[in-house]
Parts: C-alpha cells; sequence; structure tokens
C-alpha cells in the first residue's frame, strides 16, 4: 500500500529558494500518491518548460478543479505561451503568399513546406482518405500528430501561422475551420487559438478527441453563449457560399 506523503512535510526543511530540491521531493510524492493535486501544482511551479508546467498544472485541474492556486498558476501559464506566441508570430511573416489551401495535398505540401516529411504526409492523407464517410473525417494535422509523425507543439505552431495568414489575407472563398472564423470575427485572439489548438492535439496524441469549442470553453477562452453564437453566424456564412 502506498504511504501517503503531505506536501507540506515534504516540503520541511527544504530552503525555499532550493527549486530542485523541491522539485525532486515532488516528484516522490507524486510516485507514492499520482491523486496528490498541491503536489502537482508544485511540480508544475517547479518546472523548466511551459509544456512541463502545463502538464502538470492540468493534471492538478482535473484533480482539485475549484483550487484557486491552480487555476491562478494556470493563467500565468496561458499568459507566457501568449507572449512567447506573439513572439514567435512578429517573425512568421513570409514575402511570398503561402500555397493555396483549397484541397488536402495542398495543406500536405505547406507541412511539407515547413519541414515535414513527405512520407508521412502522404501517409497520412492515405489515412484520411480511408476514414469511413459516416464518421467525423480526420484532419491532416491531426492524424500526423496522433501518429507521432510531428509533435503537438511543431504542428499547432505550423497550423496557427497558416490561420494567421488565411486572416490577414481577409479572404472567404471557401467555409472556414471554427478556430480561424472565431478570430475573423473578433471572438478570441490568434494566441488564444494557439493555446486551445495546442491543448486540443495533446488531447489527440493521448488517444482522445475533444472538439475546439469543448476545448475552448474548458479553458475559458469563450463563454458557452459566445459559441453558441458564433456556430450560428458560421452556418449562416457557409450557406451563402452555397447558393
Amino acid at each position: 500500500m502506498m504511504r501517503h506523503i503531505t506536501v507540506q512535510k515534504a516540503l520541511t526543511n527544504l530552503p525555499s529558494t532550493d527549486r530542485d530540491a523541491v522539485f525532486t521531493t515532488m516528484m516522490d510524492v507524486v510516485r507514492a500518491n499520482p491523486g496528490h493535486a498541491q503536489a502537482w501544482l508544485y511540480l508544475g511551479l517547479c518546472s523548466d518548460t511551459l509544456a512541463q508546467r502545463r502538464d502538470c498544472l492540468e493534471r492538478a485541474l482535473r484533480l482539485d478543479p475549484l483550487d484557486p492556486s491552480i487555476h491562478a498558476a494556470m493563467h500565468e501559464v496561458q499568459e507566457q505561451e501568449a507572449a512567447a506566441m506573439r513572439t514567435l508570430l512578429s517573425g512568421c511573416r513570409p514575402l511570398a503568399a503561402p500555397p493555396p489551401m483549397h484541397a488536402p495535398k495542398h495543406i500536405g505540401t505547406y507541412f511539407q513546406a515547413y519541414g515535414v516529411e513527405d512520407e508521412y504526409i502522404q501517409q497520412a492523407l492515405r489515412i484520411q482518405r480511408t476514414a469511413p464517410l459516416s464518421g467525423r473525417r480526420p484532419l491532416l494535422g491531426e492524424i500526423l500528430v496522433a501518429q507521432g509523425w510531428i509533435s503537438p507543439e511543431r504542428a499547432a505552431q505550423l497550423l496557427i501561422h497558416q490561420t494567421q495568414l488565411r486572416v490577414e489575407a481577409g479572404t472567404f472563398e471557401r467555409p472556414v475551420m471554427l478556430g480561424e472564423f472565431l478570430v475573423r470575427k473578433g471572438y478570441i485572439s490568434i494566441e488564444q487559438l494557439h493555446t486551445a489548438m495546442l491543448a486540443q492535439l495533446r488531447i489527440i496524441q493521448a488517444g482522445s478527441y475533444c472538439r475546439l469549442g469543448e476545448v475552448l470553453l474548458n479553458e475559458h477562452q469563450i463563454t458557452e453563449a459566445q459559441l453558441k453564437q458564433a456556430l450560428h453566424q458560421q452556418e449562416e456564412e457557409y450557406k451563402t457560399l452555397l447558393y
């Protein structure tokens, strides 16, 4: 039987500035008691990267969704991710226009241009083509992540860059994806979309699936009323493209 270790006891006699010692101790805590939300919180606060921090804090939130200290830490991570994304996007404005995005092969070409191997793209397209017509057709980026051919972080970066270019172009040649639509209409920022898209791709990487709208609601990036209104607007604009 696993012995219960409290965070308070684990922190006893540890120097307040010794983050490495706290991290090591908290790892011992979660190994002994993986359901300890406060230990995951401390792990998140002591982690070196934003990705590790978010992962630990998401675990903490699942265990204790009402803890304000966990929510505060997650909010700080979201702000840091948004700042990092703004820095990234500031240097991602190519002189040439991106390839057309009207067919899967063009999307594949776009991914390939940013370093995804053609072999993986072709396999992903074959998986996409053989998906049952009665169900939801998986997107290329989702397949690449699910198969482990690209990381959620890299896929989110490329998809957000693609979305930003399309939004800046200002064209409505075809129905747009929900995330792009929400950015176009001002419901969310490009940084908020990146945060939600990254969370969604991590869920896909773990073998599950969650709609982007649900992720945005869970991340508190949009309200249920706003999402419902946006979906209605999207449907109406789609109808105008059909007639």
